[in-house]
């Protein structure tokens, strides 16, 4: 870990709880993820996945994109 990145952590550690866990999803949300391939996935992964998701949601509502925020990132 670089010495700028070792100072963000301890830095970020001194946050309360709330804030270390929005700085953490955000940090994941930035990194390039691709999206599962959903016409290759098997009915089961597919049912998986959505079960994920689903309980993302259920975790953490606040996460939540209005549709209306969602139509205009197309």
């Amino acid at each position: 870990m670089s010495e700028r990145v070792t100072g963000l952590l301890a830095e970020a550690m001194n946050l309360p709880d709330q804030d270390r866990e929005e700085l953490a999803y955000a940090l994941l949300d930035s990194l390039e993820r691709s999206p599962p391939n959903i016409d290759a996935m098997t009915e089961e992964e597919f049912r998986a996945e959505l079960d994920r998701r689903a309980e993302e949601l259920r975790q953490y509502p606040e996460r939540a994109i209005p549709w209306e925020e969602v139509e205009k990132m197309r």
